[in-house]
C-alpha cells in the first residue's frame, strides 16, 4: 500500500490502515458494477465465505509447485496494478499543494509505528526449505538467485506503487492507495486483481506453517519402533487435512469478527515477522556458522530484532 510505503498520511495514520482484504474490495466492486441490485453481494460475510472455500482446494495442496499458476495469475496481477499507478501518476498533475508538507525524508513517531509494516512486507524466510527442496538442481547459486530475486522484485513494486502514490496525492496519501482514485471500471478490475492477489497469498503461508505443526507432531509421537513398517501416509493424510481445516476455519473466524487488519498485521510483524527474519536466521547462524564476518553480522542482525521487536510493540501499545 502506498500508504505505508511512501511517506506520511494526514488523513489515516498507520493504527487505522485498512488492508485490502476480499471482504473490503469485492463489495466496493459489486456495488460499482451492479449498484443496488444484489445488496447481499455489496456486504463483506458473503465474499469472505466464498473466498474461504475458494482457497481451501488450493490449501490443501502438498507442494508449491502445485500452486505455481495461481502464483503467475497474482504475480500478473500485482504487475498490471503497479503498471496503472505508474501511468496514472506519470500522466495525472500532483493533487496536492506546495505547502501540504510532502517530504522528500520523513522519520518521526508514525514512521516507527510504520516500521513493522515494513518487516512484514519482506517476510517470505519461511517458504525457502519447500523452495529448496523443489527446486530443480538446488544449488547453492540457484537458490540465492530466488532469493535475492523475489526481494529485489518486491522492493521495485514498492519503490513504484509506494513512490507514484505519494507523488500523486502527497500526504492525503491512504493507506490503500487504490482508494484514493474515483470508483471507475479500471479501478474495479485493480481491486479485483488485489483480492486475487490476497486469495493466493493464503495457500502460500498456509503451506510452511502446516508443516511446523507436522514436525511438532512427529516430535511429540517419538521415533518409530523398530520393526513398524506400517504404512504411516494415511495417518500424515487425515493430519494434513485436519490441519488445513483448523487453519481455514480460525482464518475465516477472524476476518468475519475483525473488519480492520491493520492493528493486527503491525501486531505480526513486530513479533512473527521478526522472528523469522532477525531473531532466528541470525541467532541461529551465530549459533552454528563458521567463524567468520557473516557470523559476527549475524549476531548483530540478532541484537537487531531484540531491540526491534520490544521498540515496535511499545510504539504500537502507545499509538493506540
Amino acid at each position: 500500500a502506498a500508504g505505508s510505503l511512501a511517506g506520511p498520511s494526514r488523513r489515516r495514520r498507520g493504527r487505522k490502515r485498512r488492508p485490502q482484504v476480499i471482504g473490503d474490495v469485492m463489495p466496493v466492486v459489486a456495488k460499482e458494477f451492479l449498484g443496488s441490485k444484489a445488496a447481499v453481494l455489496t456486504r463483506r460475510e458473503p465474499w469472505i465465505v466464498l473466498a474461504a472455500a475458494l482457497v481451501t482446494p488450493l490449501a490443501l495442496k502438498k507442494k508449491l509447485d502445485a500452486l505455481r499458476i495461481i502464483s503467475a495469475c497474482s504475480l500478473a496481477c500485482c504487475a498490471g496494478i503497479t503498471v496503472l499507478i505508474f501511468t496514472i501518476a506519470v500522466q495525472s498533475p500532483a493533487q496536492w499543494d506546495d505547502d501540504a508538507g510532502v517530504a522528500l525524508v520523513s522519520f518521526n513517531m508514525q514512521t516507527l509505528q510504520n516500521l513493522p509494516v515494513f518487516i512484514f512486507a519482506y517476510t517470505c524466510q519461511q517458504n525457502i526449505f519447500a523452495v529448496n527442496n523443489e527446486i530443480r538442481r538446488p544449488t547453492r547459486a540457484r537458490v540465492d538467485k530466488v532469493i535475492v530475486t523475489s526481494i529485489v522484485s518486491a522492493l521495485c513494486v514498492y519503490l513504484v506503487v509506494g513512490n507514484a502514490g505519494y507523488q500523486t496525492f502527497g500526504v492525503d496519501v491512504k493507506s490503500d492507495v487504490l482508494e484514493n482514485y474515483a470508483s471507475t471500471p479500471t479501478i474495479s478490475v485493480a481491486r479485483v486483481g488485489v483480492a486475487i492477489l490476497v486469495g493466493s497469498s493464503f495457500p502460500l503461508q498456509c503451506h510452511p506453517s502446516r508443516m511446523c505443526i507436522f514436525s511438532l507432531l512427529d516430535q511429540a509421537k517419538g521415533p518409530r519402533p523398530e520393526g513398524d513398517e506400517t504404512d504411516a501416509a494415511p495417518t500424515r493424510n487425515v493430519e494434513h487435512v485436519a490441519v488445513t481445516a483448523i487453519f481455514i476455519v480460525a482464518a475465516l473466524m477472524i476476518a468475519l469478527s475483525v473488519k480492520s487488519l491493520g492493528l493486527v498485521l503491525s501486531f505480526v510483524g513486530a513479533t512473527g515477522s521478526t522472528t523469522i527474519s532477525y531473531i532466528l536466521p541470525g541467532g541461529i547462524y551465530y549459533t552454528v556458522g563458521p567463524p567468520g564476518v557473516r557470523r559476527y553480522l549475524a549476531f548483530i542482525q540478532f541484537c537487531l530484532g531484540l531491540v526491534i521487536m520490544p521498540s515496535a510493540l511499545a510504539v504500537i501499545f502507545m499509538g493506540n
